[in-house]
């Protein structure tokens, strides 16, 4: 054979071969090895996802392999069975499609590092020359775990109290280990702080510390809590959270449990004691009364009183009762008689009289610390009212002329009475409970001015002040 056929021979050989290769890979991308994508974190009894792409060099997929491959045990670290017995299940043989296959594994024992193997077992193009095979760790968490709050139903305002977590295991035995429990407020029922008042910051709950706990050491964790403000159906969580360092922790949402916080005072008799419950005594601290910066001499307004813990809780089961003085003193004022302030709260109904600056003070005569005042201006613009002058006309030698008005304060009382030229003519001034003890005031003028001498007949007017209240009486003189 000449070198000139044994060279035409050989392109066509080569021709022949790109031509097949061509055909075999239309994308350009010919596989030369198994990548594997998986999450690092699986949990137990659960479907975990292994991602396998047959890849050339680049880390390009090849769409058009049809490789199969299997997901079994790796040599180190493989899937075990869990405590129960339960082993790990792998897929039979998997085809990929396009070059890619998502092959579910489920493991169902906790595991801190675990592996699985991927091999390439047939398929075009033919790899079975590289002797593929890969693997990636990932860990395995236990599944849900039972667990059980214990922290008794009653707490004390102010007093920490345990919070007892109890773990269990998972349905395939496996315990919880790792992680870091922690505790809070839950969100919608979560304690609140208590009360504000002036001069008294709120106090916000106390929670411990996170604790940790590593795989030597799971089931049991305890903490203190300390709450301030009194309600009822209170609830808190404990949950645990997954450090970053932790090989091996629990995968449950939390947990929280529903508990009441009673004032920071008796406990109730009837109340049945618990065994995880605070009884401490802590006796009411004070009284709040809240009554209106502004009133009206006469009319009548109301207040509200309360009375708190050393937290500013109001106290349910107080059992004393509270009265009421008023500073000035008047012996019309009107106050409610000795108040009972079930629930620890109570609204109390007044009428002052004393124009101007008064207190009301209230308090328990049996506990001299439970005591409270309320600053009033009371005012008397709305006090005088109804003022009528009679007979009119009016004719001085029939008799005297009388005025009528009402008022509700005892408050001086001042008369006037001026001609048509608004000139003065006669003056008067007293106290209005000299006039009567009723609403109704009465006083007369005799038809003479200042120096004794008949008025004569004409208009006039009378002009009556009673504190800041005006009014005035037209009226005319006859002969």
């Amino acid at each position: 054979m000449t070198v000139k056929k044994i060279f035409v021979l050989c392109a066509h050989l080569f021709w022949v071969a790109c031509v097949r290769s061509w055909a075999q890979d239309t994308d350009g991308v010919v596989a030369t090895t198994l990548q594997i994508n998986n999450s690092k974190c699986a949990a137990a009894g659960v479907d975990f996802l292994i991602e396998v792409r047959a890849v050339d060099a680049q880390g390009r997929v090849d769409q058009d392999a049809g490789i199969v491959v299997r997901v079994s045990a790796a040599l180190v670290n493989p899937l075990v069975s869990s405590p129960s017995g339960k082993a790990p299940i792998y897929p039979p043989d998997t085809a990929l499609a396009r070059g890619y296959a998502a092959i579910p594994v489920k493991p169902f024992a906790a595991q801190p590092h675990a592996r699985v193997a991927v091999t390439y077992v047939s398929g075009e193009p033919d790899l079975s020359g590289l002797g593929l095979r890969n693997s990636q760790d990932f860990r395995v968490d236990p599944g849900d775990i039972p667990q059980k709050v214990d922290m008794g139903s009653i707490q004390t305002a102010g007093l920490p109290f345990p919070v007892r977590v109890t773990l269990g295991t998972d349905v395939y035995g496996n315990p919880a280990q790792g992680g870091a429990f922690r505790i809070s407020g839950a969100e919608g029922r979560a304690p609140g702080t208590s009360i504000a008042d002036e001069g008294n910051a709120s106090l916000a709950p106390v929670y411990s510390s996170p604790q940790t706990y590593g795989t030597d050491m799971f089931g049991i964790a305890t903490f203190t809590v300390t709450l301030y403000r009194a309600e009822t159906g209170r609830q808190i969580a404990v949950s645990m959270s997954i450090p970053e360092e932790s090989t091996l922790t629990v995968r449950t949402p939390g947990l929280s449990g529903l508990f009441d916080v009673i004032h920071a005072a008796v406990i109730q008799n009837d109340v049945p004691p618990d065994e995880n419950a605070t009884n401490t005594t802590i006796p009411p601290g004070h009284l709040h009364l809240f009554t209106p910066a502004r009133a009206t001499a006469g009319v009548l307004f109301t207040s509200s009183v309360t009375v708190h813990d050393a937290f500013n809780n109001a106290v349910p089961d107080y059992a004393g009762f509270l009265r009421f003085e008023t500073s000035p003193p008047s012996a019309r004022n009107l106050l409610p008689g000795d108040l009972a302030a079930p629930g620890g709260s109570a609204s109390a109904s007044f009428t002052l009289f004393v124009p101007g600056p008064n207190v009301v003070r209230a308090f328990d005569p049996a506990a001299s610390e439970l005591s409270d005042e309320g600053r009033i201006d009371l005012a008397l613009t709305s006090l005088l009212s109804d003022a009528v002058a009679f007979p009119s006309p009016y004719r001085p030698q029939e008799g005297p002329l009388t005025f009528r008005f009402y008022t509700e304060t005892e408050a001086p009382v001042k008369a006037a009475i001026y001609n048509f030229a608004s000139e003065k003519l006669w003056e008067w001034e007293t106290f209005s409970d000299q006039l009567g003890p009723e609403r109704l005031k009465l006083f007369t003028w005799s038809g003479k001015d200042d120096r004794g001498h008949d008025v004569p007949p004409g208009a006039y007017t009378c002009v009556i002040k009673v504190g800041e209240g005006i009014q005035k009486i037209k009226f005319g003189v006859i002969q």
